[in-house]
């Protein structure tokens, strides 16, 4: 063969070697395209070009930072974020190849840990819903014949003309329920000294509902890069105050008198003071009437244009982020729209979604003051289409860790986020790495009538719910609007979490040293299921919880909240466990057609190292391949017989690829034991026999305690509780493997992690898809970016982002 090869002539010897270099980058690209950035399309493997680079540096710098953007034909725009990360822009026109090389050079400098180029993502606004007409005449929303005692709910004496259309706070819901917000009020709680960022579209500061508590520092405009959330006078406001003479008598409001009983918190005084809450959003109209008391510039920024003016731009489309903003801290009192759930809370806004997001904007956004910001609130995320497996990337997981446990002076950040209005499509929001993190409150919908409303996705990572619309003659949610006026028709899951963040202000204001973990506890505990049993699909858990992927643990209420706030001790220490299941053949397990296979794991609860004996968080990190990921369907089993379903059937999912270890979450097992057998059921719901895929495997992911979360709450007995889960039929051997004990998570989590402990290598390192690593040949590096699909980065990204 080789005497051969040596005896080729010349022009042979080059197409030989051609045709073989073309098989080499082929097998390159083909290993390459597995992996997965959520910048670019999962059906073609397209990718938006890049809007801006970001680096990190060896410390913060500003002046350094600037001198190396110039030398590289760039600038910096707008303040560091995460200590030392900076945006830098072109100041020149070049190529995309001399564009690749001068991010390669940037990784080369001594003085740059990690430089990547950053593409927009598709992110949606969680209010917009696309009515399917046809859906909603075979299954039209039905109210509720039966009518509960309306509660006996304290008459306050707000005369904005909007307040007693909110009917989610005036016991107007069927059956006389609200979340009791009231409650909280009444005990004097309306998040003072709280501070929350609306993160979208921009608020109007300005709005009288809003000015006087408008937080600055809660607030920016990423799309502009500037101070200023104000967004944008889109001159869409159609609403004149004729329309509120007639208030008065529209008392009572919803069918039933129920509501979120925010007005008992109110009359125990709690009204949000010294609560900062940051709307992540299109910006917001920070001197509207009924913001601009309250706004706080300390929790406001404009990171798309660089500058601390949040104020959105007037285009038609940034009315978002203000009309969030008025439902948290709109101006009790001053005969303008409605009242805000935390009156007195001080409202900021980031301007962040006036523009394209990439992973550093959202980083950007989520870092902002976190230790004047108590309160981020979102209401947006993927696409929300039925077929999309998306979450932050590395810079936004860094933002959140660093949120939850450097943020409000370790207490630890509180993330609000909307769940998700892609119901009509049969999407679930165990596709979206937002809200099956466990560092945010993912919060659900219900409608007037107490029922599901047509958008709602289902996950067992949904906490909690709170009211928003349903069919156009029901009432949606009143709150501010731009250019300075009100609205009677917010809606989606983007006005559920507001509200959410609103009802958790009245709770800081009554305890301020709730943590994050304690955050969570209260709400899920005092989140009502009353109203909403009337909904298909309950169940109670191993602790006699009510528990649903449609509504979490049920309607959130502020008066109990802030009532069982106030005297809640501090959780203890967190820890975490991870067992891992091994098939007992290496290769992976052959899946066709219609099929069902269990999976179990015998599990301890770590008893030998750092123990979870008292749940808090589940996640199950699972590897699948499948001709249609949509056809999927995957349940977990708890040893107590908890069942939650992980991931639904999604019709519109098309996708052949499946997912690479994908963190799906379930908060519905919170408080049981864990020991004993785990059982994960992975069916295919396809009539295709043609259909196959792999199974590779599982690991799951145990957060909790080793002792009860109060001291009052009842103990575990001794030894392993009886096994739950489906009869077993194991096609694999479940090997126990712990491969971490350890209850603080590394910021920055390697592709692939095993150790208890991680930290960056010291020396000129770069960081590349989760890993440190030296810096390599340009053309070898860039190869890899443009190429790269859906696998190695996948790992990284869709690793267990908590």
């Amino acid at each position: 063969m080789s005497a051969a090869i040596c005896g080729m002539r010349p022009k042979r010897s080059f197409w030989h070697l051609a045709r073989t270099s073309l098989l080499i980058f082929c097998l390159i690209r083909s290993a390459i395209s597995i992996e997965h950035d959520s910048a670019c399309n999962e059906e073609d493997g397209s990718c938006p070009e890049p809007i801006h680079t970001v680096i990190r540096l060896t410390r913060r710098d500003d002046e350094l930072a600037r001198r190396i953007a110039a030398k590289h034909g760039m600038e910096v725009r707008g303040k560091p974020f995460l200590d030392s990360h900076y945006f830098l822009h072109e100041t020149v026109k070049r190529s995309r190849r001399r564009k690749r090389e001068a991010v390669m050079r940037l990784r080369d400098h001594p003085d740059v840990e990690w430089a990547e180029e950053q593409r927009p993502r598709r992110r949606v606004k969680r209010d917009f819903i696309h009515t399917d007409v046809r859906r909603a005449e075979r299954d039209p929303v039905q109210s509720v014949t039966e009518f509960a005692t309306p509660r006996e709910v304290p008459v306050l004496p707000w005369r904005d003309p909007l307040y007693k259309e909110q009917w989610y706070l005036v016991g107007g819901a069927v059956g006389g329920y609200d979340m009791n917000v009231r409650q909280a009020w009444l005990l004097g709680y309306a998040g003072r000294n709280v501070s929350i960022s609306i993160l979208d579209d921009g608020i109007q500061k300005d709005h009288a509902d809003l000015a006087v508590n408008y937080d600055p520092l809660a607030s920016t405009d990423i799309n502009d890069h500037d101070d200023d959330p104000t967004p944008q006078d889109n001159g869409d406001n159609k609403l004149v105050l004729c329309w509120f003479c007639d208030m008065e008598a529209l008392v009572g409001g919803a069918v039933g008198g129920y509501d979120m009983n925010v007005r008992q918190a109110w009359l125990l005084g709690y009204a949000g003071r010294n609560v900062s809450i940051s709307i992540l959003d299109d910006g917001i109209q920070k001197d509207h009437a009924d913001l601009a008391v309250n706004y706080d510039p300390l929790a406001s920024t404009d990171i798309n244009d660089h500058d601390d003016d949040p104020t959105p731009q007037d285009n038609g489309d940034n009315k978002h982020g203000t009309r969030c903003a008025g439902e948290v801290a709109a101006v009790a009192g001053n005969e303008h729209c409605g009242v805000g759930v935390a009156f007195h809370s001080s409202i900021g806004g980031v301007r962040m979604l006036d523009g394209p997001v990439s992973d550093s904007v959202e980083a950007a956004s989520l870092s902002l003051n976190q230790d004047h910001i108590d309160i981020y609130s979102a209401s947006w995320g993927p696409e929300d289409d039925g077929k999309t497996f998306d979450g932050p990337g590395p810079l936004a997981r860094e933002a959140f860790y660093r949120g939850i446990k450097q943020g409000r002076h370790g207490k630890g950040n509180i993330f609000v986020w909307a769940s998700g209005n892609g119901g009509s499509r049969q999407d679930s929001c165990s596709a979206d790495g937002y809200t099956t993190s466990v560092y945010t409150l993912s919060i659900s919908s219900a409608t007037f009538d107490n029922r599901r409303p047509w958008y709602l996705e289902e996950c067992p990572s949904s906490i909690a719910t709170t009211y928003s619309s349903a069919n156009m003659n029901q009432p949606a949610i009143v709150t501010v609007d731009v250019p300075h006026g009100c609205t009677r028709s917010h809606t989606g899951t983007s006005a559920s979490a507001p509200l959410a963040a609103g009802i958790i202000a009245l709770a800081l204001e009554a305890n301020p040293n709730l943590t994050w973990r304690d955050m969570q506890h209260v709400v899920l505990r005092t989140a009502n299921p009353m109203p909403l049993l009337n909904n298909a699909g309950w169940s109670i858990n191993g602790v006699g919880r009510h528990i649903s992927n449609k509504f979490g643990y049920g309607l959130m209420d502020a008066g109990a909240l802030v009532k069982l706030a106030k005297t809640w001790i501090t959780v203890p220490e967190q820890h975490m466990c991870t067992y891992e299941y091994k098939l007992d053949k290496p290769s992976p397990r052959p899946l066709t057609g219609n099929f069902r296979m269990n999976f179990s794991l015998e599990v301890s609860g770590c008893e030998s190292g750092t123990p979870v004996l008292y749940l808090e968080h589940v996640q199950v990190l699972a590897t699948i391949r499948f001709g249609k990921r949509g056809d999927l369907k995957l349940t977990l089993f708890s040893p107590r017989g908890t069942t939650s379903v992980l991931l639904p059937p999604r019709p519109q999912d098309y996708n052949a690829n499946g997912f690479h270890k994908w963190p799906f979450l379930s908060v519905q097992m919170w408080g049981e034991d864990p020991r004993g057998t785990w059982t994960l059921m992975v069916e295919s719901v396809s009539t295709n026999k043609n259909i196959g895929g792999t199974f590779h495997d599982w690991s799951l992911l145990l957060y909790g305690t080793a002792e009860p979360a109060q001291p009052s709450d009842p103990r575990h007995p001794p030894g392993s509780p009886a096994m739950g889960g489906p009869s077993q039929t194991l096609l694999g051997r479940a090997t126990e493997r712990i491969t971490s004990q350890h209850w603080r998570q590394p910021s920055w989590r390697p592709s692939g992690w095993r150790a208890v402990s991680w930290k960056r290598p010291a020396g000129n390192n770069r960081l590349v898809d989760g890993r440190w690593m030296k810096a390599h040949p340009p053309r070898q590096h860039s190869h890899a970016r443009t190429s790269n699909r859906y696998g190695a980065r996948q790992q990284s990204r869709m690793m267990p982002w908590s």
